[in-house]
Parts: C-alpha cells; sequence; structure tokens
C-alpha cells in the first residue's frame, strides 16, 4: 500500500514537472510561488513576459481579470513580488495589450522593480516599488499610464525613461529619495504628461514646448524641454532648494535658461544635467553630496559655470561634446573622481571622421582642491581648450596625500597632434599648482620652470608662484623729506579678492620688515618717515585669508632737497634764426608734468624727458626783436628750481624779406637772372623766376640783370622784419646791333683776337716744324751707319724717303 503511495506521489510531482517546463517555453517565472493570503498574491522571483502570448498565457494561469482590450484590461491585483534579487520583478517586452498592475508591492530586484521595453497600453495603478536599483524602467515603450505610486528606498531612480518613449503619463506618484530621470530623443523629452508628482511633498515641475514659470522655494525635481527661457533679463530658478531626489534638475533641447542661488543635495544621481541646449547660466549655487556628476553637459554650447560650490559629488563637471563654455569662479573641492573632465564619445560623426568636437572651453578662475582623481582631464576630440588662472591644490588623493612634484595634477590626451589646449592666457599666466615651487627670478609671481602635464607633452608654460600676483608697476619718487611710492593692482588673483597691499621697508636690500598695511585698492603710499641723503628700499605684496603673493624686486629711492639748476640752454646772444628751437638742459631729471617754457606773445609745444626739454614755437619769429625766456620746474623730488625761474634772452636778425617773379617778353619765366641788392650779394632766379632775398631795413636799390637781356633796377623802402613783394617783373632781350646792342661790338672784338692769335700759333708751329725737320736730318745723316755716304747723297736718298 505504501509502495503504491509513493508511486502515485512521484507520478504527480512529474506531470506538475512537465508543465512548468513546457510553460517556461514563453513564460519565464524563476523560482516562485502563488498563494492565496488573505486574497493578496505573493510571487517570489521574476514574472518575464516576453509577448503578447506570453501575456495571454499568464492572464489564464492566473486567473487574471479581463481580456486585455482598452474595455476590460488584464488586470493584476493585490500581488506582492519579491525579485529575490534578480533584474526584474516584472519584465514586459514586446506587448500592447491593455494590462494594469495596481495596488501591488514590488521589491528587492538588482535594476528595476518593472522593466517596460517596446510595451504600450500598460498601467501602474496605486503600487509601492521599493528597495531596488531603479523602480520602474520605460524604454523605447509609449502611451502607459504610471499613476498614484509610492517610490522609495530606491538605489538610482524612482521613473528612468530612455530611448523613443513617447506620450507617457506619469501622474500623482509620490517619491522618497528618488525621482524621475528623462532622456532619449526629442520626442520622448517633449512629449509627456508629467504633472501632480512629488518628491517627500515637495512638487516636480515638468516645463515643455516654450512654457516656462519662474521656480523658487522648495522643490522636489525641475524638468525643462524644448523651453526658450528669459535670458539675461530673468533669473528662471532662483533661490530654490532640490533635495534628496535623484536628479535635481533636467535641461533638454532648451535655450536661454538661468540659474542663481540654488541648492542641489544629495541626489542619487546627477545635480544639473543640460544636453542639447544653449545658453544656459548656473550662477552663485551650490550642489554637493550627489551620486553622480555635479553638472554634466552633454552636446551643448556657450553654457556658463560661474560662482558655483560643487563638492563632494562623484565628479565636478562632466563636459560632453560641448563647446564654448566657460566654468569660471567655481569651489570644486572634495570630489570622489575628477574636478573637472573634458571628453568625447567614441564615435565618428564629422566629414573627417572625428567624434564631435569639446573644443573652445575657457576653465579659469576655479578652486580645483581635493579630488581623489585628476583635477583637470581631458580626453577625446577636445582642443583649443583654455585652461588658465586656476588654484589646483592636493588632487589625486588616490595616492594618499603623497602628490609629489612629478605627479601631475591634470592629464591631456591629445587626439590630434595638430590641435592643443592652451594652458596659459594670453597674457602669459598660468595657473597656480600646489605642488610646484621653484625660481621666480623677477618676482613677477611666475614660476620660470613650466609646469608639466601627463599624458601628452603638453605643459603650463607659466605657472603662478601663488593665488595672488604681487603689485606690478611700482614707481618710486624721491622728495624733500619723504619718498612716493605708486603702483598698479596686482597683476592676477585666481579667486578670492585681493584683501591687503603690505609695503615692507628697509634701510638694506635684502633686510626689509613690514612698514604699512593698506586697503586693497591703495594704489600709492607717501612715506614721510626718512632723511634727505639716506637710501630706502621697498618691497610690496598683495594678500587676502588664504595666500600672499611674492615680494616684488626692491626699488631703491634717496629722498632729496637739493634744488636743481639749469645748466645749458640755446638759443643764446644775436643774429638767431627765426624758425629756432628753445632748448634746455637741467642738473637732474625733472618732474615733466612740472617744467615750463616760456616766451611772452609767443605759443609752442614743451617735450621731453628726465633732464632735456625743448619748446617749439607755433610759428617764425619775428626780424629784429628781443625775446626774453623763462623756464621754471620742479626735480622728481619736488624741489623747485634754484631761484625759482632761470631766465635769459637772445634776438632776431634785423633784416626785411624782397621777393618777387622775373619772366620774360612771352611771360615765361626766366631762371637764372641775377638779383643784385646794393651792387651785394648775388642770388638767382629759381625755374619757376622766383627769387627771395635778405636786405637790411631802409631805402633799397635791387639790380637785375642776365646776359642777352637789358638790365634793370628798381628802388624800394623795406622795415625791419618787413616782406616786400615786387610782383612779377619783365625782362627785356637785347637787340642784335643798334644802339641796345652794347654786347655784341665786345664779342666782334673778342672773336677778331681770336683770329689773330690762331692765325700766329699757325705759323709759329709750321716754322718750328720745318726746323725740326732738318735737325732730324742731320742726326740721321750723323749716325755711324751713314759715315761713308756724302751729304747730298743723303738728302737725294731722304728726299725719296719722304715721298
Amino acid at each position: 500500500m505504501k509502495r503504491k503511495l509513493y508511486v502515485a506521489v512521484i507520478i504527480i510531482l512529474l506531470i506538475f514537472g512537465t508543465l512548468e517546463i513546457v510553460s517556461s517555453e514563453s513564460l519565464e517565472w524563476r523560482d516562485f510561488s502563488i498563494g492565496n493570503q488573505d486574497a493578496k498574491e505573493d510571487v517570489r522571483g521574476m514574472i518575464k513576459i516576453e509577448n503578447n502570448s506570453a501575456l495571454k498565457e499568464f492572464a489564464n494561469e492566473h486567473g487574471l481579470d479581463g481580456n486585455g482590450t482598452i474595455e476590460e484590461p488584464y488586470r493584476l491585483v493585490n500581488y506582492t513580488i519579491d525579485g529575490l534579487g534578480q533584474e526584474y520583478g516584472l519584465y514586459l517586452s514586446t506587448t500592447d495589450l491593455h494590462f494594469v498592475v495596481e495596488h501591488s508591492e514590488i521589491y528587492n530586484t538588482s535594476q528595476a522593480g518593472i522593466g517596460l521595453f517596446q510595451v504600450s497600453n500598460f498601467t501602474l495603478k496605486n503600487t509601492s516599488i521599493r528597495s531596488n536599483e531603479t523602480g520602474l524602467w520605460v524604454d523605447d515603450s509609449s502611451k502607459n499610464r504610471i499613476l498614484g505610486n509610492y517610490f522609495s528606498g530606491l538605489q538610482e531612480v524612482g521613473i528612468k525613461i530612455r530611448g523613443s518613449s513617447p506620450n507617457n503619463v506619469f501622474s500623482n506618484n509620490s517619491f522618497e529619495g528618488c525621482g524621475i530621470s528623462l532622456r532619449g530623443d526629442e520626442e520622448t523629452v517633449r512629449s509627456q504628461n508629467i504633472s501632480g508628482n512629488t518628491i517627500s511633498g515637495d512638487p516636480i515641475y515638468y516645463f515643455k514646448n516654450g512654457h516656462m514659470e519662474k521656480v523658487t522655494g522648495e522643490v522636489g525635481q525641475i524638468i525643462i524641454a524644448n523651453v526658450n527661457g528669459s535670458g539675461s533679463s530673468e533669473i528662471d530658478i532662483e533661490s530654490t532648494v532640490i533635495e534628496d531626489g535623484s536628479l535635481g534638475i533636467t535641461i533638454a533641447d532648451s535655450y536661454n535658461i538661468s540659474l542663481r542661488n540654488v541648492k542641489i543635495e544629495n541626489q542619487t544621481q546627477k545635480g544639473i544635467y543640460i544636453s542639447n541646449s544653449e545658453k544656459v547660466k548656473i550662477e552663485d549655487s551650490k550642489i554637493r553630496k550627489n551620486g553622480a556628476e555635479g553638472i554634466y553637459l552633454l552636446y551643448s554650447d556657450q553654457i556658463s559655470i560661474k560662482n558655483n560650490e560643487l563638492s563632494l559629488n562623484q565628479g565636478g563637471i562632466y563636459s560632453y561634446s560641448s563647446n564654448n563654455c566657460n566654468f569660471t569662479g567655481n569651489k570644486i573641492r572634495d570630489n570622489r573622481e575628477r574636478g573637472i573632465e573634458l571628453t568625447t564619445p567614441n564615435i565618428q560623426m564629422d566629414s573627417d571622421g572625428d567624434p564631435p568636437p569639446n573644443s573652445n572651453n575657457t576653465i579659469s578662475r576655479n578652486l580645483i582642491e581635493g579630488s581623489v582623481g585628476y583635477a583637470i582631464y581631458i580626453t577625446g576630440n577636445s582642443f583649443e581648450n583654455k585652461i588658465f588662472l586656476n588654484s589646483i591644490v592636493s588632487n589625486r588623493r588616490e595616492k594618499n596625500f603623497q602628490l609629489s612634484s612629478v605627479d601631475s595634477q591634470a592629464y591631456e590626451e591629445i587626439a590630434n597632434d595638430s590641435l592643443s589646449n592652451h594652458w596659459n592666457s594670453q597674457e602669459g599666466l598660468g595657473n597656480y599648482w600646489g605642488n610646484w615651487s621653484g625660481v621666480d627670478e623677477n618676482r613677477d609671481g611666475i614660476i620660470d620652470d613650466p609646469y608639466p602635464i601627463e599624458g601628452s607633452e603638453s605643459q603650463d608654460s607659466h605657472p603662478l608662484s601663488s593665488t595672488i600676483g604681487p603689485p606690478g608697476n611700482i614707481r618710486v619718487r624721491p622728495r624733500n623729506g619723504a619718498v612716493r611710492l605708486n603702483w598698479s593692482e596686482p597683476r592676477y588673483s585666481i579667486f578670492e579678492p585681493v584683501e591687503k597691499i603690505k609695503l615692507y621697508k628697509g634701510t638694506e636690500k635684502d633686510n626689509c620688515s613690514l612698514h604699512a598695511g593698506l586697503n586693497s585698492t591703495t594704489d600709492g603710499f607717501l612715506d614721510e618717515n626718512v632723511t634727505n641723503g639716506k637710501e630706502y628700499y621697498y618691497h610690496l605684496s598683495a594678500s587676502n585669508e588664504m595666500n600672499e603673493s611674492v615680494l616684488t624686486d626692491p626699488v631703491k629711492a634717496v629722498p632729496d632737497g637739493t634744488p636743481p639748476t639749469l645748466v645749458d640752454y640755446l638759443p643764446r646772444g644775436g643774429n638767431v634764426s627765426l624758425n629756432t628751437t628753445i632748448e634746455v638742459e637741467f642738473s637732474e631729471k625733472m618732474d615733466k608734468e612740472s617744467v615750463d617754457i616760456s616766451i611772452e606773445g609767443i605759443t609752442g609745444n614743451i617735450t621731453g624727458d628726465g633732464k632735456f626739454y625743448r619748446f617749439e614755437p607755433s610759428g617764425n619769429l619775428s626780424y629784429g626783436t628781443t625775446y626774453h625766456v623763462n623756464v621754471t620746474g620742479k626735480d622728481r623730488a619736488g624741489n623747485p628750481l634754484e631761484n625759482g625761474t632761470a631766465s635769459w634772452s637772445f634776438s632776431t636778425p634785423n633784416t626785411a624779406t624782397i621777393s618777387g617773379r622775373i619772366i620774360g617778353e612771352d611771360g615765361d619765366p626766366i631762371v637764372g637772372v641775377y638779383i643784385n641788392p646794393d651792387r651785394g650779394t648775388k642770388n638767382t632766379t629759381g625755374p619757376d623766376g622766383r627769387f627771395e632775398i635778405q636786405v637790411p631795413p631802409g631805402s633799397r636799390t635791387i639790380h637785375i640783370s642776365k646776359p642777352g637781356y637789358v638790365e634793370e633796377e628798381i628802388n624800394i623802402e623795406v622795415e625791419p622784419g618787413q616782406t616786400k613783394k615786387t610782383g612779377e617783373m619783365d625782362l627785356q632781350k637785347e637787340e642784335m646791333g643798334g644802339e641796345g646792342s652794347t654786347w655784341f661790338w665786345p664779342l666782334i672784338v673778342i672773336a677778331s683776337g681770336m683770329f689773330v692769335l690762331g692765325v700766329i700759333a699757325a705759323v709759329t708751329f709750321m716754322w718750328g716744324w720745318r726746323k725740326r725737320e732738318k735737325a732730324d736730318e742731320k742726326e740721321i745723316y750723323e749716325g755711324e751707319d751713314y759715315e761713308d755716304v756724302s751729304q747730298e747723297e743723303f738728302e737725294s736718298w731722304w728726299e725719296d724717303e719722304r715721298d
């Protein structure tokens, strides 16, 4: 009997095992059991339904109400699903039958309580989802309704929306410690119906398609999609607190959104997520203690992140293929990975086969401190980014605070050798690196040795010696019983403003002590605690609570009580040119602004520097005039010129000017005409027939002559300094012959004399030549070669040879 019972039990178990194997081909139940306890069904393990047939089978197996139509959907009611750590509690894919889950509880899964993949017409109502990584994952699914549910105890997000998932409804859901993560294509982020949801009682705002209201106060979450904000005229989100959610603010496909004084803390994911957006401003906000990056940028442009605190996040700022952004004045501290990261995807999208770039971003005046990884990390197709005037201190804590001078706090991977990033400003200012020190030979606040950037051959060529630069352009002016110092503002202050200018003083260059602490806006100091003739040295530095700059090079000053003197001057005496320049030389360098050179009744310009100055009159001086010059001024110590004023006189020539033009009978100018005043110095006319001569004042006779022309003379009365114009004067040509041809007969006489002289010269030449010829004959004959030849024979032979 017992044996028959055992056989029956085994047969029953085999039958049920076979049924389970058959049904699992389209409906997978992993280690679950269903029971009826107080009308509430318990499921242990994952319910996995992968198509409409499997959904029908599941409904039939468990006697669910409905038939999958809109009027009578399948209903899973009062179920408790313990996922037992498996991926999902309820996994649905590729279904469009109407299916409702309500008044249920799902927990203890590794990925999501419910996963919807290519699903539509699903409704989740009044259900609690807890203790999972994600509450509800919606991917490539549409026209689903999520109504009145409770999400809590989730590690990542309450509801995750991805892919192409348009036109879903999320209404009146409550979240604790989590929220909604909305990403996907343009239609997905713009077409959801999200309303009435809260995080810990604070509202979740969803603005889309141009509509947005200003947000202030305590908020659960803000999602902005396809909105053109107010821009610079107003702030869209201000004085807002967002705590204990999944993702504080999402901005997608939007433009001109402004955030100010926003506090975002304790999000399980990112503090702020910005994608495919332009001209977003985030200012004066605190983004802290979040599970992922403080601010995440994706394919965005012209994002301004300024004067924010980003601390204790996974990373400070993450920029993914975003361009023309400005990260300025932020405190980025104690993040678990990197301070700022610029990167691009590992895909090829542009015409050159490169991924979309991450370029032309500016990273300046940030404090990046205490990151576990690199302070700044640049990879991928990232180029033409500018990194300067940042304070980079104590990063790479992965090295257990044993950071040495050879451990760079920045990393750069060059994707394109022809492109690079710039670790200095256009003014030649780099960054302050806490683990870099060295020689600053000229004490300008820049260390002489460059700072290496790991991962490439890049370097910061002008690393700063401090977070504050010293005052610049120091000018010292010794005075009588005092020393005046002036300077320009410090060349740089990375983050905190300069609070004080410190003045150091001593009588030895290398032994100066603090003499005065001055307000940061002060640009000068008068030291009256000095003795004339004694050397003093001065240094300056700039400081605030965080740091003090390097001391400037010392400047020397010797207070001076000796007045300057005039050691040389020009012109002097008489006959000074009318276009003269007054020149003076002092005994020492003068205060340029104090020097004055004046001549009564004469205007002009004073130029010069140091010891040498000159006065250039605006026009020519007058003839026959005595001028008196007065010179005043102070040396650079403020001592006035000895006796107050230096004076002297000079005079110009006592002459007048006569000018005119000589023309011929045809009206053309005659060049080379002699202009002879009082038979004195001859002047000639120029190519245009004009002349200008200087003459003593009084009655003058001007003789005008040129060979071939009739000589003329004119009488002119001129006064000292006067310019007398004769106008145009005709000069007549002399006639050939007649009484007027006085020049003709001398010419004939000269020509006749020359002819006579020529005749005499010719006769003399012929006679001399003949005589020489006879002598030549005699010399030849008397030579030893002809001693046996008679004279008559030789002469006869010679005549024949000549012929």
